[in-house]
């Protein structure tokens, strides 16, 4: 799918989650100037955490943060740094990401149980925890 003659924000995430890193920083760096979405700066930010490059996956995540403030994002922004942080094996911090991400009104959807993004995360205590039916 294209948008003005470029892979959708959707089309790199799509990527992303099939592990084809390169590709999915090469479409979201595509759409960062049309589209500075939470999903755009995601995807950036975990191709950069899957490709081993720290400094810019902790940038995207600076980004998503100040798009937090932001009214009406429920959450959005945190979800994608939990999977940034988890990415780059920071297991507490992107359970906390999570917790807060969910208090701020995201989702909580099967996602959970089998993003590639959050493989880090299976059999780590907290996650369990928190993917627990209450």
């Amino acid at each position: 799918y294209e948008e003005a003659g470029v892979p959708s924000a959707g089309m790199a995430e799509t990527l992303l989650n099939l592990g084809r890193y390169e590709e999915a920083k090469q479409v979201a760096e595509a759409r960062v100037a049309e589209t500075p979405s939470a999903q755009v700066f995601g995807v950036l930010g975990s191709a950069a955490a899957a490709l081993g490059d720290r400094e810019t996956a902790l940038a995207m995540e600076e980004v998503l943060m100040e798009m937090e403030a932001a009214p009406y994002v429920f959450g959005g922004p945190g979800r994608w740094r939990a999977l940034i942080r988890a990415q780059l094996g920071d297991l507490d911090t992107a359970v906390q990401f999570l917790e807060e991400a969910y208090a701020a009104g995201a989702s909580f959807g099967r996602w959970l149980h089998y993003h590639p993004q959050l493989d880090a995360l299976r059999g780590y205590p907290a996650f369990e925890r928190f993917i627990a039916p209450r």
